[in-house]
């Protein structure tokens, strides 16, 4: 089973991907997260889990659901985060998370993809984001061999790049998403979509105005996915290209 969590579409495509050439079923862990219960899985192949990298760790809201839940059948786990450029010390974080949950740890391994983060970094050009999606069903294919081969990935983490994994997404989860800093433009169409994405349920419409609550984990659907760009967050976003990923491969443009 291929469990994915995507803000911005970069794992939602990857894990597209590994589940074609796996011939194993996708499931969305965003549609799981806000509900705030455990979630039972079951699955005849190993689970493998693809999500983006935020600050050096899977996100909170992924690492609580996997944290909770039960998983039957093949008690592998394989860990693929999409990222900019380093996953850090997540190697070290996911095998204690497989430890806690009692499944077996077969590795982290990172893919790059368009970076994206741009409340903090100026995003990929298109031109470099077109060349890292079309590359990337290649760049896969080793670790699709090794999950056929029920072979481990290859890469290892001490306990300080792990400290220092833990201690970056603690401070990252405390500072980011607040509601205020949130602001829409003229170009707001009211259609909804920055609503229906959000993966925590943490946006809703008022008199056709998106409008944020507590508990954004700046996953920057909202920002990126929106249709006319009228979304920004702070000055920080002002300006900057949109990175989004639609399922089929196709960038945002």
């Amino acid at each position: 089973m291929i469990l994915y969590f995507s803000g911005t579409g970069n794992s939602r495509y990857a894990a597209g991907l590994i589940a074609e050439k796996l011939n194993d079923e996708l499931c969305d862990m965003g549609t799981l997260l806000s509900g705030g219960t455990p979630a039972s899985f079951y699955s005849e192949k190993p689970y493998v889990v693809v999500c983006p990298t935020y600050c050096w760790a899977i996100p909170a809201p992924v690492r609580k659901l996997l944290s909770v839940s039960s998983f039957g059948g093949d008690r592998r786990m394989y860990f693929i985060m999409t990222c900019g450029a380093s996953v850090g010390g997540a190697v070290y974080l996911n095998a204690r998370l497989c430890r806690d949950i009692g499944v077996e740890y077969m590795g982290t391994a990172k893919l790059v993809m368009p970076d994206n983060y741009l409340v903090m970094y100026e995003p990929s050009t298109h031109s470099e984001a077109e060349k890292l999606v079309s590359s990337a069903e290649e760049r896969l294919k080793p670790l699709v061999s090794a999950i056929e081969e029920l072979r481990p990935f290859d890469g290892h983490s001490n306990v300080a790049s792990g400290a220092m994994s833990a201690v970056g997404s603690r401070a990252f989860n405390a500072v980011i998403g607040r509601p205020s800093k949130f602001s829409v433009s003229s170009d707001c169409v009211s259609c909804g979509l920055c609503e229906k994405n959000c993966p925590l349920g943490v946006i809703s419409l008022i008199d056709g105005i998106p409008h944020w609550k507590n508990g954004c984990i700046h996953c920057l659907s909202c920002i990126c996915g929106c249709p006319n760009n009228a979304i920004d967050y702070g000055k920080a976003t002002k300006g900057r290209r949109r990175h989004y990923l639609y399922p089929d491969g196709t960038l945002k443009k």
